[in-house]
């Protein structure tokens, strides 16, 4: 009598632990969709800010930049995403230069065209860069773009 009282004890334990799962599944599509809000607010401050919005403009030539110009960069951008790189690097300590550019580049919705110009790559190389980021970096497999692994550093 005693292990049937467990057995349904044991049973409704699992059913409100897949409740709760269920709620947190929900909550993290929630925070993902807000995350991809705020983002979507940074990118239109980058646009609109005069010294980002010519990575954006298709009519405006790009050149490769020099560590200089990275730096002028690296300012404006802090200006609208403030612990991005830090967070970034804090979480990842060991990932290339080149990798963190190409983050830093994409959560701004920069074109992979435009980031391969600015860092002086070839566009597959920074597509498979990217590829390499999420499987490296945060163990993904799926289709997502890299964007979207980035939410996260966001705020």
């Amino acid at each position: 009598h005693g292990n049937e009282e467990q057995i349904a004890l044991l049973q409704a334990k699992e059913v409100e632990n897949t409740q709760k799962e269920a709620v947190i599944e929900q909550l993290k599509a929630e925070n993902h969709e807000m995350l991809k809000k705020i983002n979507a607010i940074n990118i239109a401050r980058c646009k609109a800010h005069p010294n980002l919005r010519r990575l954006y403009d298709k009519r405006t030539l790009c050149e490769p930049f020099t560590e200089t110009m990275w730096a002028k960069f690296l300012e404006n951008f802090e200006s609208i995403y403030p612990a991005f790189e830090s967070k970034l690097r804090k979480d990842f300590p060991t990932m290339p230069e080149t990798l963190l550019r190409i983050c830093t580049l994409s959560v701004m919705g920069v074109k992979a065209e435009r980031i391969a110009t600015i860092l002086d790559l070839q566009s597959s190389t920074v597509s498979s860069h990217k590829q390499i980021i999420k499987k490296r970096y945060f163990a993904a497999e799926r289709k997502a773009p890299l964007e979207d692994f980035l939410l996260k550093y966001v705020v």
